[in-house]
């Protein structure tokens, strides 16, 4: 996959300034971002954000997005609604062919990281996969075009069709390292395999970790970034901040092989049919493993979570609803 972002010019910050009908911005600043283009712009009395969008996301894959947003915030939930353009858009046609919108500056200070503001981002998470799973969308929205996931089904067959690749550069260091990782994805997907028919599938937000979940001190003030939105596991948006959660964790405290107590975080609401957390749902071998190529730090991901599959699954709620979430 290219990264096909646009240079930032003044030239592009003053047409998107005059297309949303602004002045010039007194300030702009290049935001980090992992494929759209995010300038955060600042005209004195208001600040915005810009997002210049990749040839992949069309003008209906867009404004399914704006639409899930707007229906979350109508939920009570702290997602940005979009700026009108003075033709009534909300969606421009740069010059370059390129999508842009425009959307409110969150002022914030801490990510999704720690426990206390991962119990407040899973139960926003609930009511926002509430919210999802009652839309009538396009088929558009169902897919992301450019995704950073690989299905259940997927994730074997690829890994191994990736370690032939490693082996076939001759490296011996490289290949016994291929060939744990093959160990390690075919461990975790037999542990998955009898608890796959018990997933559900719903419309996810995709990439719901860290500085995607937005907070002010303790308070919840923005969930941002829909652009991997698609239907997926449910249990997909849980796994993905655990895992870089307990990740961190065990590098921090090597000793940690297991954990239950965030089970908790979600079993008072767990009805007579609970689904299962299968090991994460494998997020360990399907996430970075570049970070533990033979001569990284004994604590890169690799190492550190080659014991994940000793956490315990959870129990999730049949319903969509999690503590906190009604």
């Amino acid at each position: 996959m290219t990264d096909d972002r646009l240079r930032v010019t003044d030239d592009l910050v003053t047409e998107i300034a005059t297309r949303f009908g602004l002045h010039w911005p007194q300030a702009w600043q290049l935001l980090s971002s992992s494929w759209t283009t995010n300038l955060r712009l600042d005209f004195g009395d208001s600040v915005c954000v810009a997002r210049v969008h990749q040839p992949w996301t069309d003008h209906d894959r867009l404004a399914a997005i704006q639409q899930v947003r707007r229906s979350a915030h109508r939920a009570g939930l702290p997602t940005l609604l979009p700026i009108t353009a003075p033709d009534g858009e909300t969606i421009v046609t740069l010059a370059n062919g390129a999508l842009a919108e425009l959307e409110p500056y969150v002022v914030w200070d801490r990510g999704m990281k720690t426990p206390d503001l991962l119990v407040q981002g899973f139960a926003a998470l609930g009511r926002l996969h509430d919210v999802l799973d009652r839309l009538d969308l396009p088929a558009e929205a169902m897919v992301a075009p450019r995704a950073n996931h690989l299905s259940f089904e997927q994730a074997a067959d690829l890994t191994r069709q990736g370690a032939d690749r490693i082996r076939t550069w001759c490296d011996p260091a490289l290949s016994s390292f291929a060939d744990e990782v093959v160990r390690h994805i075919e461990t975790v997907t037999a542990a998955e395999e009898p608890l796959a028919q018990q997933q559900i599938s719903q419309l996810v937000h995709g990439d719901f970790w860290d500085n995607n979940v937005l907070f002010a001190g303790d308070d919840l003030v923005g969930l941002i970034d829909f652009d991997f939105m698609a239907v997926r596991w449910r249990v997909d948006d849980l796994a993905l901040p655990l895992y870089f959660f307990l990740r961190n964790l065990i590098m921090v405290c090597p000793m940690i092989t297991t954990s239950t107590w965030y089970v908790d975080w979600w079993t008072p609401m767990t009805p007579a049919r609970p689904g299962r957390c299968p090991e994460a749902n494998g997020w360990p071998s399907r996430w970075r493993s570049r970070d533990s190529l033979p001569g990284r730090s004994a604590g890169g991901c690799f190492n550190s979570t080659r014991r994940t599959p000793g956490v315990t699954p959870g129990r999730l709620p049949k319903s969509s609803r999690w503590p906190g979430s009604s």
